[in-house]
């Protein structure tokens, strides 16, 4: 349990700040009163802020919590929930998942949707350090192992018909890995087309030219 002090204008207004800043509900914290504060004369002398002591749960237990929770209402269980903690980032591994097809969903769709999920859990207003990465059973690392192979595949028809190539429809998070992996190819350029969620990815040569409509939304 985190231990913090707050001070305020009044007790009410200290445990509403508190509990929006950390996006918590009433029931998630304790807290002890350490001085209600007083007005003083007239409001103007002698006045004194009013002063709380909060005891709010970890981040990593409030994530643990919730998954618990969440897998509970998907009828799943699970035999152990790794999280580690670093350079802000949250490694959530989950082990032993009893459906770990329905949790990841079709390309993945349902475990990103999960993680941000969590991500929204520990926001903390405009601190935008703190990250969750949701991993089932290695399921990413297998992922992509498999785009950075359709990614060789790719960036070797390109190379060979000196023309472009197209990636078919691919979430964010998937277009992501297909980027890191194309930067280290300075005689191909990128550019990703469609609407939505998921989008192709063009792959092709720099000395290759294409429409003007699609070179608006080139990518390096």
């Amino acid at each position: 349990m985190r231990e913090l002090q707050r001070e305020g204008r009044s007790v009410s207004s200290i445990v509403q700040e508190f509990l929006q800043e950390f996006n918590l509900q009433k029931d998630d914290v304790n807290y002890t009163v350490i001085d209600k504060g007083s007005r003083g004369f007239l409001s103007l002398w002698g006045s004194r802020p009013a002063v709380v002591k909060f005891f709010a749960p970890e981040e990593k237990d409030i994530l643990k919590q919730f998954i618990e929770g969440l897998l509970d209402k998907m009828d799943l269980t699970v035999t152990d929930i790794q999280i580690t903690y670093h350079n802000f980032f949250y490694q959530v591994n989950l082990k032993g998942v009893s459906n770990p097809g329905f949790l990841i969903g079709k390309e993945g769709r349902m475990l990103n949707s999960v993680q941000h999920l969590l991500n929204r859990l520990i926001e903390n207003g405009d601190d935008e350090r703190n990250r969750v990465l949701l991993n089932v059973d290695n399921y990413r690392e297998k992922r992509e192992d498999m785009i950075r192979n359709k990614v060789r595949s790719v960036i070797k028809k390109v190379q060979t018909r000196g023309k472009s190539v197209t990636i078919d429809q691919m979430t964010a998070a998937d277009r992501k890995i297909v980027y890191r992996h194309l930067e280290k190819e300075p005689d191909l350029k990128t550019m990703t087309i469609g609407k939505g969620e998921l989008k192709k990815i063009v792959v092709y040569p720099v000395t290759e030219e294409l429409s003007p409509a699609k070179n608006s939304k080139k990518q390096n």
